[in-house]
Parts: structure tokens; C-alpha cells; sequence
């Protein structure tokens, strides 16, 4: 795989606007950010503005190079230049009475992008500090595999090794139908078909990244409605709570949703092929109102011309009418479940996966996951036992899960037979490009003796709790509270440079960031 720099993912293209050239082989880091809109022939900078250069000169302590570019659309006048130019240059002065040891270039450049018309672009590069040698013994991956030793079985995945196959597989190919239903009071909406095309497409790109291209997925869109000849509040009955014993109204609801998906099997355009396929993607008419929690099922046979298959069925409810842009998503979360992950941890509920929050600001899938799924190769997976720590302090280079490189992607540390600390870098880039204090290192615990106890989801879990049972937890740096966590929280347990914990015996430390980063492992045992 080609190795790519952070700073290459994070520069905003714009087309038609570029910035000069370095010369140097050193590496940059590059950061961007485009002023609000300046009002007809304005070339003073607002309050505003000002503000946002100052965060800009803020944020780059150390930069080299400050440069502002004016940007007008390509096909407006050319004596526009001498307006957009005068507002790059009052930003670069600004930036310069700000900061006078920087290095600004103000320049102007067309774009074919409207939404960047008549703004100004602030590129600020600093140079980049190469990463740590890395010095470290790692152990053989089998030991930082811990076998899954649940005591209490919550849900039915496993939370360790190996991983168990369940109904859609984690790796090759996985075959899908989307597949549009209406009901007697909920007549068809064509205009949903090319939603829900473009969210199935958003998900299989998540896969096809996030897997390291070992999952890829065949799907299949007929345009078709089947119809159902009932109401759609035949299916309205409401989720029960997830790890409690099942009630009436939860078995009467299965049993109604899975006689549901055999009869859409049956009614399926014929012309559809259905052999070997494990997920059923179920549209439903917005009108279809009673239809509140959403319908799935993970293991429905289903009966094809080809034969039999097993099936995982998803129909979207009216809860999640108010993410349509985040389906995707929410589809991917509930696959994952289908492919053999308990996820809702470590930090249920916070920013940092979609497998903890399926509407979080990253949608990236936790290092310990991809390890299960096989989805990292081993050179990407650092495994330290714990016991030889105590003659050796390790470093180790971690490129984050955000970006697409072949180094290492997370760090194992085995402190027992059922116990590791998992360390992960992270970066606002990508996937996780909405959660823009993600920058640094996320560090959890694994215990594979434990199961997600969801029950108090709604009722005093705030996630992260050792009083509720989860397989893993967020580990905060010191000074820092680690049972408090929500979506609002979730930025106190990023380790920044210096930022360091000492737990079961092991201290981890951010000692370098760059477009790596250099983490300090040692034991604090006698």
C-alpha cells in the first residue's frame, strides 16, 4: 500500500488554487483554513476574519510559512485579481503584525469550486519533526490474542479470539440486496431509491478502507417495490432493552419482523439473484411512520430458487429519519454485529467509532475490532508482553487508523491472561475528519472475561463505568477522571505530547507527534 503522510490528507483541495512549491525534501506539515466570505468589494478584514487568523497563527506556534491566497471564480473578470489579492494581503499582515517572525506569501488564484469564490485561503506550514527511532521486542501475535473468557454471555459475540463466523462474513466477498417494500398505508417513493443507493455505496467504501480492501461487497438494487398487503404498524411494536430477558411484546415482534422478511423473499423481483446473499437492505416509505425503532433481524433463513440462505435483514424505523445522511452508518454499525462484534465499547456512546456511537464525529472502527476481523496485517499490530517490559522501555511509531499506510496501526500491551492495554493513534482526517480535536493517542483496556451490560444505557451508564460491565474501557492521562464519558466528553481521554498513564503495571507516554506517532512503553513494576 502507498505510505501517505497526514498532512497529504488533510489539505482541502480546491481546484484551480494552488500554493508555492517547497523545494526542501523535508516534511511539512500543512494546515488549512478558508475565511468567511468577505461582502461585495470589501478587501478590510471583519472582526471575524481577524478572529479566524488569529486562531490560524494560534494553532501553528512553529510554522515556516504563512500564505494566503485571494480566490476568485474562474470565469469572472481578471481585474477581480487586484480585489481578491489586497484581501490575501490584508490577511497574511494581519497574520505577520500577529506573529512577526513568520514567513507570508499572498498571491491570488482562480477556482472552478463557487463555494470558494471571493474568500481566502490560509495554508500554514510547519515543519515536521521526524519521528523517534524506535526501539522494541516484539512478542509473536498469537500472544496478544487473547481467547475470549466471558464469564456472564450478555449478546451472543464473542469479545476475543478467535473470531466467531457469523451471518455476513469478515473477509472476501459479501453479497447484497437493497431491496424497496410499501405497505397497504405507506404506497412506494421512488425518490428514496437513489438515497439509499448512495448510502449503500458510502458504506461499501467504508468497508473496502477500513478492511484494507479484505472485505468487498456485491450489491444488487432492483427498482421494483414489492408490496405488503397489510399496514405498516403491523410492525410498530418497540424495541425491547438490549441485554434484559426478553418479554412477550419482544418475541411477538421478532416473530412478526422475520414472518415480514420471508414474505419480502418470496416477492422479490425475480430477476434478482439470491444465492449466497447474508444482508437484506429493506427501504421503507417515510410514510411508513409506525415503524419506530427500525426492523432487524440477524439470522432469518431464507428460502431462493438457489436454495436456502441466512440472512441479516435491516429496515430503517422513523427514530433515524433525523440521520439520512448518516445511514450508512448506522447500516455499517449493525452489519458489524452481523459479522461477529459485540462493539458499544470501550466508551459506549462517545465520539470515537462508529462502533461505539453509529451517529459519533469518527466513524472509524476501534484497533482491537480490525484486529479480530483480521482486517489489520500482523506487521501492523505491535505486540509487547508486559512481563518484558521490566528490562526494556519501548518505543514504537504508530501511523493512525485514519490513514492509509502499511506501518503499524496499534499497539498491544498483554498484562495478563485476559487483560491488554490497547494504544491507537488518531487524527482528524478522514473518517474521523468531524472530530476535530482528535489528534493524539486513544488508550483502552480490553477484559475478554467481561460482556457489554447495556441494560442501564438510559439510566445512570454513562459509558465508560466500571459499575456496568463492558469488554473495554477508555483510559484517560493522568490527572484525568476515566469513568466520565459522553459524546461531549470524549475529548478529555486524548493523550496529547507529554500527556502520559500508568496502569495494571505499564506506563504509556506520547513522548513525539508528528505524521506519527512516538509512544514510551515501560513497566512500573518492581
Amino acid at each position: 500500500m502507498k505510505k501517505l503522510l497526514i498532512f497529504c490528507l488533510s489539505i482541502t483541495v480546491i481546484a484551480g488554487v494552488a500554493v508555492p512549491a517547497q523545494t526542501a525534501t523535508a516534511r511539512y506539515a500543512v494546515y488549512q483554513k478558508t475565511l468567511t466570505a468577505f461582502s461585495a468589494s470589501a478587501t478590510s478584514l471583519t472582526s471575524a476574519q481577524k478572529a479566524q487568523v488569529k486562531a490560524a497563527v494560534d494553532a501553528n506556534p512553529t510554522a515556516e510559512k504563512f500564505i494566503c491566497t485571494g480566490i476568485r471564480y474562474f470565469d469572472q473578470p481578471a481585474s477581480l485579481n487586484i480585489t481578491v489579492r489586497s484581501r490575501a494581503k490584508a490577511a497574511c499582515e494581519y497574520a505577520k503584525q500577529l506573529n512577526p517572525a513568520l514567513s507570508t506569501w499572498y498571491q491570488n488564484k482562480p477556482t472552478q469550486a463557487k463555494s470558494y469564490a471571493g474568500k481566502v485561503l490560509l495554508t500554514v506550514k510547519s515543519l515536521e519533526a521526524a519521528p523517534a527511532s524506535e526501539s522494541y521486542v516484539a512478542s509473536p501475535i498469537e500472544t496478544c490474542q487473547l481467547k475470549d473468557q466471558r464469564i456472564l454471555q450478555r449478546q451472543q459475540n464473542n469479545v476475543g479470539f478467535p473470531l466467531e463466523a457469523d451471518t455476513v462474513p469478515a473477509k472476501g466477498i459479501a453479497r447484497a440486496v437493497v431491496v424497496p417494500v410499501s405497505f397497504s398505508d405507506a404506497a412506494p417513493e421512488p425518490n428514496l431509491l437513489p438515497w439509499a443507493k448512495t448510502q449503500m455505496e458510502k458504506m461499501v467504501e467504508w468497508y473496502e478502507f477500513t478492511s484494507q480492501g479484505k472485505l468487498k461487497f456485491e450489491v444488487q438494487y432492483p427498482q421494483t417495490w414489492v408490496k405488503i398487503d397489510v399496514p405498516a404498524s403491523t410492525y410498530g411494536v418497540t424495541k425491547g432493552i438490549a441485554n434484559v430477558a426478553p418479554t412477550n411484546a419482544d418475541r411477538e415482534r421478532n416473530q412478526k419482523q422475520q414472518e415480514l422478511i420471508q414474505e419480502i423473499a418470496k416477492k422479490i423481483d425475480p430477476s434478482v439473484d439470491l444465492s449466497n446473499v447474508s444482508l437484506l437492505i429493506l427501504v421503507f416509505p417515510r410514510s411508513a411512520t409506525e415503524i419506530t425503532t427500525s426492523i432487524l433481524q440477524r439470522e432469518v433463513a431464507i428460502e431462493t430458487p438457489a436454495g436456502r440462505s441466512i440472512v441479516m435483514a435491516w429496515g430503517t424505523g422513523k427514530d433515524h429519519f433525523a440521520y439520512p445522511d448518516l445511514e450508512w452508518a448506522l447500516l455499517a454499525h449493525e452489519t458489524l454485529h452481523s459479522q461477529g462484534l459485540a462493539l458499544h465499547a470501550p466508551g459506549n456512546g462517545s465520539d470515537f467509532g462508529l462502533g461505539q456511537n453509529q451517529y459519533a464525529k469518527s466513524a472509524t472502527l476501534s484497533g482491537w475490532e480490525m484486529f479480530r476481523l483480521g482486517w489489520l496485517e500482523d506487521s501492523q499490530v505491535v505486540c509487547l508482553d508486559a512481563i518484558n517490559l521490566k528490562t526494556q522501555t519501548s518505543l514504537v511509531n504508530l501511523s493512525a487508523l485514519e490513514i492509509n499506510s502499511d506501518e503499524p496501526k496499534i499497539i498491544v500491551v498483554r498484562v495478563s491472561s485476559s487483560k491488554a492495554l490497547v494504544v491507537e493513534s488518531r487524527r482528524p482526517v478522514g473518517y474521523s475528519k468531524n472530530f476535530k480535536q482528535l489528534s493524539g493517542l486513544v488508550i483502552y483496556e480490553v477484559d475478554v472475561t467481561l460482556d457489554n451490560d447495556r441494560a442501564n444505557e438510559a439510566s445512570g451508564d454513562t459509558g465508560n463505568n466500571r459499575k456496568y460491565d463492558k469488554w473495554g474501557y477508555l483510559l484517560a492521562p493522568h490527572g484525568q477522571s476515566n469513568a466520565s464519558v459522553s459524546t461531549g466528553q470524549s475529548e478529555k481521554f486524548i493523550f496529547g505530547v507529554g500527556d502520559f498513564l500508568n496502569h495494571e503495571g505499564v506506563a504509556i507516554k506520547l513522548s513525539r507527534s508528528g505524521s506519527m506517532d512516538s509512544v514510551e512503553i515501560s513497566s512500573t513494576a518492581d
